[in-house]
């Protein structure tokens, strides 16, 4: 009956009775510049309450207004192991300045040692292969300046996926503007783009049909003309 729900603003929030009644919980270990805001949380699929969230004092990403706003604020990685009751940062070689907001664990990878990977907004893709203890960045082959890296997904196949946000607020076009879907088969340590549909410069989200590796979903903003 755990329940979490993720906020802007509010930080993330905690059921223990199946949505009947909510408590906060990010005050418990987590850094007070964290609390504003949680973008999304993780879980260990084989240890009962393991899980990591990705907090920011930047608050509302991706929306336009706030899409410069990568820099400056307060953000990272917290841990749990008591089911979201209290958290410790689990931060090394992550910067102190940062804006993350997606936390992707692999499956298949050990369970003493598992490989997570996080978008950070602005600053690309941070791995770890120790459970979230230390990162380094994988950024070859995402654009350069300021990647605005946003939501994962992984599929059977193992291949890694990563959605990056458009800067355009109507939708015009420019490699400098538009958002783009990027994949990589060796964990993250290159990257390649990914063809969208004609048209598509937007993308919000990305999934992988967990029958078909082949088979990809996308969510994407529309164009204004």
């Amino acid at each position: 009956k755990r329940m979490f729900i993720s906020y802007t603003d509010i930080g993330l929030m905690r059921s223990e009775d199946g949505g009947e009644g909510w408590v906060s919980a990010t005050t418990t270990g987590v850094p007070r510049g964290w609390w504003n805001t949680t973008y999304w949380v993780e879980f260990d699929p084989a240890v009962k309450g393991k899980m990591w969230a990705v907090m920011s004092s930047r608050h509302d990403l991706p929306r336009h207004r706030m899409l410069n706003l990568y820099g400056g604020g307060e953000g990272g990685v917290a841990l749990s192991v008591d089911g979201g009751n209290s958290w410790k940062a689990s931060n090394g070689g992550l910067p102190s300045v940062i804006a993350p907001t997606h936390i992707l664990l692999d499956p298949k990878s050990p369970v003493e040692a598992r490989v997570l990977y996080v978008t950070s907004f602005g600053g690309g893709i941070y791995k770890s292969i120790d459970g979230g203890q230390n990162w380094a960045p994988k950024n070859d082959g995402l654009p350069e300046k300021n990647p605005l890296t946003w939501r994962m997904a992984m599929g059977s196949d193992g291949a890694l996926y990563v959605v990056t946000i458009r800067r355009s607020e109507d939708g015009k076009y420019g490699n400098d503007l538009d958002g783009w879907l990027f994949r990589s088969r060796d964990g993250a340590e290159s990257w390649e783009r990914v063809p969208l549909p004609e048209g598509v410069n937007g993308p919000m989200g990305i999934t992988v049909d967990p029958r078909d590796p082949a088979r990809l979903y996308v969510a994407a903003w529309a164009r204004y003309t």
